[in-house]
């Protein structure tokens, strides 16, 4: 009878020492990795701007400028599948003469199309964007950033503007 009053205690004093066994075989880890890659894609965004007198006038011009913007991007090898049109619209611009009634001075019409250059190198996306447009405004915004494909397991996607 004495051994088993020695029993509970003994059971807890085995318990205690299988736990701090344990916690002596446990490993923890932690890190932190950065990669640099350099990017395989650019998305371009290419856009004219009009502003004429009528809105017929400026939606005409507007046409024009964009049709030769597209002849170049054509021209410089983008597929027809890589070219998307983003945006189009037409709004009236007025007086900026803050006394009185605001006056009507013209139409702006803008176009603005989205292109993908896969594979780039340096000299790829430069080729994209058309030159020597004449009476022209032109702007244009780019991202380059790496395919999903291109990605490793775990990689965070890149994406970088310029």
């Amino acid at each position: 009878m004495p051994l088993l009053r020695f029993l509970p205690i003994l059971l807890i004093a085995i318990l205690a020492l299988s736990t701090a066994q344990a916690a002596e075989k446990l490993v923890t880890v932690s890190g932190e990795a950065t990669v640099a890659v350099p990017p395989d894609t650019a998305v371009i965004r290419i856009g004219v701007s009009s502003l004429e007198k009528t809105a017929h006038e400026a939606g005409e011009a507007n046409a024009k400028q964009m049709t030769a913007v597209l002849a170049a991007i054509k021209a410089s090898g983008i597929a027809e599948r890589d070219i998307q049109t983003s945006r189009v619209s037409l709004q009236p611009q007025y007086d900026p003469n803050k006394g009185g009634t605001a006056r009507l001075t013209g139409f702006q019409a803008n176009n603005q199309v989205t292109i993908r250059i896969r594979d780039i190198d340096n000299r790829s996306a430069k080729k994209a964007l058309p030159r020597n447009l004449g009476r022209c405004r032109l702007y244009a915004r780019a991202r380059f950033r790496l395919r999903p494909a291109n990605r490793r397991c775990g990689q965070p996607s890149a994406s970088v503007m310029s």
